[in-house]
């Protein structure tokens, strides 16, 4: 009998997250725990009733909402005594927001206590309510962010990303601190790419283009492939990029 990975990926119900939902589904002996906001959304109903399973894998929704401090923990209680998972292979904090962003000198505070509440914070919430049951896995566990270039502080580019960028860099900080601190961990912020979905697309339009860069299925076949071949060697601590290319922290 071939052994079950275990997969939970939050923001999982749109965008990247769906598409490595359904990759990992269409696996076989798979079981992928997708986090969303709102277990009652269309969308979500949408992954129950649409999404082919291969043999033997499941999917299991959990509610997780990146601004709640209990939501994680909560949805870990409920993994473990309704569902009976007693490890975590593969976790992967893909949930995140990229609103209204501005200059420095200007940016309402409120927006950028918000992308540090969901997109920073909400991440090291999850990493706290999950790393039990990461360090039950026996199969080399791996924590991976999905973070942005617009977080790289030694690339920095000219745009209007104070909230976003600054709580995408502190991000990179606590993932790289997860791999100096828990050793048996392979935890790495990945670059996805400018991809084409709703928050990607929405950019591209505010910068007078027609669409991102990087359809959905091309970003997350890199991203599988740097989470398939992880390793605390080749990836765990270093900032990549889904397709390679060089990115300063």
């Amino acid at each position: 009998m071939s052994q079950n990975t275990t997969v939970l990926i939050t923001g999982a119900n749109r965008g990247i997250g769906q598409g490595l939902l359904n990759v990992y589904l269409a696996r076989p002996n798979t079981t992928v725990i997708a986090g969303v906001r709102n277990p009652a959304h269309a969308t979500v109903q949408s992954l129950k009733d649409n999404t082919p399973c291969g043999q033997g894998s499941q999917l299991i929704v959990v509610k997780i909402d990146n601004t709640s401090e209990t939501d994680a923990k909560a949805a870990v209680d409920i993994l473990t005594s309704k569902y009976r998972i007693t490890q975590l292979d593969i976790v992967i904090a893909n949930a995140g927001i990229a609103r209204y962003d501005h200059k420095a000198a200007v940016i309402p505070i409120s927006e950028v206590v918000d992308h540090f509440k969901t997109n920073t914070i909400g991440t090291l919430v999850l990493f706290q309510a999950v790393e039990p049951l990461l360090k039950a896995s026996a199969a080399s566990p791996r924590f991976v962010v999905l973070s942005s270039s617009l977080g790289s502080i030694g690339d920095m580019v000219v745009e209007k990303s104070t909230a976003y960028g600054s709580s995408k860099a502190a991000l990179n900080f606590i993932t790289k601190k997860i791999h100096e601190e828990y050793e048996y961990l392979i935890s790495f912020p990945v670059h996805p790419g400018w991809v084409q979905t709703d928050m990607g697309n929405l950019g591209a339009h505010k910068a007078g283009l027609e669409k991102a860069d990087v359809p959905v299925d091309e970003s997350v076949k890199g991203l599988m492939d740097k989470i398939d071949r992880a390793t605390r060697e080749n990836s765990s601590g270093r900032f990549v990029t889904f397709d390679d290319s060089p990115l300063a922290w």
